[in-house]
C-alpha cells in the first residue's frame, strides 16, 4: 500500500479507487482536467460529491493538467 498516490481523472474508477486508497490510509490526490468531478453529473449532484470526498480527506484538484510523470528515489513524481 503506498503512503500517498494521485489518481488523474475523476470517472467512475477514478473515483472508486480514490475511495479505496483513502480508506486504507493512503493520502490520496485526485487531479482532474476539468472544472468538475464526474463531469456527466449534474452540478450540485458533482459539488456534493466533491465534499464528502474532501471530507473523508482526499484533496481534489480540478483545472490540472498533467504533462509528464516519473519515478525519482523510489517515488514516482508528476
Amino acid at each position: 500500500m503506498p503512503s500517498s498516490i494521485a489518481i488523474i481523472g475523476a470517472g467512475p474508477l477514478g473515483l472508486e479507487f480514490s475511495q479505496i486508497y483513502s480508506r486504507f490510509g493512503a493520502k490520496v490526490i485526485i487531479l482532474k482536467r476539468g472544472n468538475s468531478i464526474f463531469p456527466p453529473g449534474e452540478k450540485e449532484f458533482t459539488q456534493r460529491l466533491k465534499e464528502i470526498l474532501e471530507k473523508e480527506g482526499i484533496e481534489v484538484r480540478l483545472n490540472v493538467e498533467v504533462k509528464s510523470a516519473r519515478k525519482e528515489n523510489n517515488k514516482k513524481d508528476s
